[in-house]
């Protein structure tokens, strides 16, 4: 827990422990509470500093560009993770606990693996670190502080959730499924040397 008030005390170790189940559950509630919750608030202070400015405002109109690029951007990643990584993690995990078929293995594994998604997996922290830059850049009149304050405050809480969030996900969750993988690997090529 200690690591959600100061990530610079995480330690994988912590979390040997925990069951796949529990962390893939996190993964996917927190997944849900980016879509339905945090992006929607972020992008309604937008909205509202763009209503305290009628005749609008050049950082505003960039401001909304950087963020609607950065939430399509991690709605696309989102979805990789819950359609594809997830299930396949369920799957090695079901696997190794008694439900193993080499060829379901063989036809699953050809369709996705543990090392090709760490190699295709994509970092949102710079895009946000980016949008975070601009507003941070900017100086708003007194009579918009609050609002500013408001998406300020909002940016830097989701930073902060997002990066526990990637830590555990590619910390614990990856290693862990790409070592269910290695052993269900050594299990389909002794099942197939054998047949």
């Amino acid at each position: 827990a200690r690591c959600f008030e100061d990530d610079s005390n995480f330690r994988s170790s912590d979390f040997n422990d925990v069951p796949m189940d529990i962390l893939m559950d996190y993964i996917r509630r927190t997944h849900r509470l980016y879509l339905d919750k945090s992006l929607q608030e972020i992008e309604q202070s937008i909205h509202l500093l763009h209503g305290a400015y009628p005749s609008g405002h050049p950082l505003l109109a960039v401001l909304n560009e950087f963020y609607l690029d950065y939430k399509t951007d991690l709605i696309i990643h989102i979805r990789k993770e819950d359609e594809r990584l997830l299930p396949y993690i369920q799957f090695l995990e079901n696997s190794l606990k008694g439900g193993f078929s080499p060829h379901e293995y063989f036809l699953n594994r050809k369709r996705f693996s543990i090392q090709t998604f760490i190699e295709n997996h994509e970092d949102n922290d710079f895009e946000l670190e980016e949008v975070r830059a601009r507003v941070l850049s900017y100086e708003p009149p007194q009579m918009n502080r609050f609002l500013y304050g408001v998406l300020i405050q909002q940016l830097e809480f989701f930073r902060q959730d997002l990066k526990i969030h990637g830590m555990i996900e590619d910390r614990v969750l990856i290693p862990r499924a790409l070592d269910m993988e290695h052993r269900l690997e050594a299990i389909f090529s002794k099942t197939a040397r054998l047949n």
